[in-house]
């Protein structure tokens, strides 16, 4: 497709070609595997992304939704690779406010929300609230309406029920009020009738994390409460809870779901570990609980040591924001690691490092400062 009109297909024939046609001047813009019918990527030029991002501003209808979920696959993925600058990828989310096809919205929260490429630090939080949140906004108001009046009438799409728990959760975890709010009236409604439990169950394990994390005392006790005296056989329910539980805000009270974990058997200990170090709290808490109580964990899950290993020091690896920090996974890895395994581990780590902290730098110098020129029309 070229500007708007969709040519007759071209065929590589050969390893490589050149093909006149697809050359463009400075107010044209071109589009390969209109509707993906080809199992490829494409890239272009940047002259070339910077056409179709602002032309999504002006109308995203002009591409088929297929279309515009490949670009933004397509350029995330050749952004993580090395094969194009992260900000010419973030222009193509600028139209984003105009987006209303879930499945869009999904893969662009897939690579926003990947955890080892996340856009998100102390320094870069405050922008990405600003810009996700002015975008997100409207998508998540329709559907909280529909969750609020009949949620069931989504029954049959099944791209609404892959997708909305990704813009649920990433909407509660910037701070959007009205998800927050919605959080806490579904987990209450719940609280005061379990038998007849109305939250949906695609959106069920955000719900109970932030219905959790906005409430106190009251609301980790329900959860702990019926996760150990109800009789549940449902692996997604005992999930849902278990990663609840991890999302309280209060530091005893996750102390006090590791340590009722350790001793009472009733809870994977890794899962509660592997859960809680993914949100900011608990991550602090976990490792001090791990570092202090690393004998008795190891006694009592002994034939699943390595597997502690390898499941707990990516997470954290992948948390971990300065040279210290990765100091003190070093350290831990030398003093609890048997010797026959512990030479891998601090390859791995190195390399991790190194990737991580230069993929850092890169959020909080070029990305906060494209970000800092994309959120001054923001009144989030």
């Amino acid at each position: 497709m070229k500007n708007g009109i969709q040519k007759q297909s071209i065929w590589l024939d050969t390893k490589t070609k050149n093909v006149p046609e697809m050359k463009t001047s400075d107010d044209e813009w071109i589009i390969l595997n209109i509707n993906v019918t080809g199992y490829y990527k494409t890239n272009y030029d940047v002259k070339n992304w910077n056409s179709i991002a602002k032309k999504l501003e002006e109308d995203n209808g002009f591409l088929p939704v297929v279309n515009r979920v490949q670009i933004m696959d397509d350029a995330f993925i050749f952004a993580n690779a090395g094969y194009m600058q992260y900000e010419t990828t973030l222009n193509l989310t600028r139209y984003l406010e105009k987006e209303m096809e879930i499945l869009v919205w999904y893969r662009v929260l897939k690579h926003l929300n990947n955890y080892k490429k996340s856009l998100v630090t102390y320094h870069s939080f405050p922008l990405i609230k600003k810009y996700i949140l002015k975008r997100i906004n409207p998508i998540f108001q329709h559907y909280a309406s529909i969750i609020r009046r009949n949620f069931e009438e989504t029954v049959d799409d099944i791209f609404v029920h892959t997708g909305i728990d990704e813009i649920f959760k990433t909407a509660c975890f910037l701070g959007l009020k009205d998800c927050l709010d919605l959080a806490s009236e579904l987990y209450t409604k719940w609280m005061a009738n379990t038998s007849t439990n109305e939250i949906p169950h695609s959106i069920k394990g955000s719900v109970y994390c932030y219905g959790i994390a906005e409430g106190g005392e009251k609301e980790w006790d329900f959860a702990w409460n019926y996760y150990n005296e109800s009789d549940i056989e449902d692996h997604w329910e005992l999930a849902f809870l278990n990663h609840g539980l991890s999302c309280t805000k209060e530091p005893w009270l996750l102390y006090r779901y590791l340590k009722d974990s350790m001793n009472s058997g009733s809870h994977n200990m890794l899962d509660v570990l592997l859960h809680m170090v993914k949100n900011d709290i608990g991550r602090h808490v976990a490792w001090d609980f791990l570092k202090e109580n690393w004998h008795q964990i190891n006694d009592i899950n002994m034939k699943e040591s390595n597997h502690f290993y390898e499941m707990l020091l990516p997470d954290l690896g992948s948390k971990a924001t300065s040279e210290l920090q990765f100091q003190e996974l070093e350290l831990f890895i030398t003093t609890t690691m048997d010797e026959s395994s512990r030479d891998n581990e601090l390859e791995w780590l190195h390399a991790k490092k190194k990737a991580r902290l230069e993929w850092i730098n890169i959020v909080n110098t070029r990305i906060t400062d494209w970000l800092q020129g994309n959120t001054l029309d923001s009144d989030f």
